[in-house]
């Protein structure tokens, strides 16, 4: 799994995380968690609780972290 997660650092991610989707930019990836730039903060997720990881759809909304309201992915 730490090769997907380093593949998609820096992109905009969705993690499935006890039930919850979390939207956010992947900041990076540790054994024990994981560490995402949303567009409020920077919120560090234990890797215990992450049931998938995956890049967010493309041409869906998604909230991207200092660049303004919802815009479309290109």
């Amino acid at each position: 799994m730490r090769d997907e997660l380093e593949a998609l650092k820096g992109q905009q991610v969705e993690v499935m995380y006890h039930g919850l989707i979390y939207k956010g930019r992947l900041i990076g990836a540790t054994e024990h968690e994981i560490d995402l730039q949303t567009r409020e903060q920077w919120i560090s997720l234990p890797m215990e609780g992450i049931t998938s990881v995956r890049k967010a759809e493309e041409g869906g909304k998604f909230i991207v972290p200092d660049e303004g309201p919802e815009e479309e992915i290109p």
